[in-house]
């Protein structure tokens, strides 16, 4: 039983430590960039078909490139109804100032939501 128990101390105090130094990798991920990426245009949406009666969000995982072009496009989260699809078209529309990390552009990659909403 007592070895028991010691083994379970050793695996919650040697989680909580990688819990700790993963965080702290995070962070310091954050703050390597000299400027994160900026997005300065994102256009709305547009429902495929205007028939269709679904409000929702549509998640995207973006690569923004060093250039100033988009990237690689994958869904995390869609709708149906061809959404997903119009939510990746409008994607492709965006504008961005890159990520810059020691003075140079990078390209990264982010979340972006795009909402489907009636009014």
């Amino acid at each position: 039983m007592k070895r028991f128990v010691l083994l379970v101390s050793i695996l919650i105090f040697v989680s909580s430590v990688c819990m700790a130094q993963r965080n702290t990798l995070r962070a310091d991920a954050k703050r390597a960039f000299d400027k994160p990426v900026k997005i300065t245009y994102k256009p709305k949406a547009k429902y495929p078909d205007p028939s269709i009666c679904v409000q929702g969000t549509v998640t995207l995982r973006v690569e923004f490139l060093d250039t100033g072009d988009i990237g690689k496009i994958t869904p995390v989260s869609g709708l149906g109804y061809g959404m997903t699809e119009s939510a990746i078209d409008a994607a492709k529309q965006m504008k961005f100032e890159p990520a810059q990390l020691r003075g140079k552009p990078v390209t990264v990659n982010r979340t972006v939501q795009l909402s489907f909403t009636i009014y």
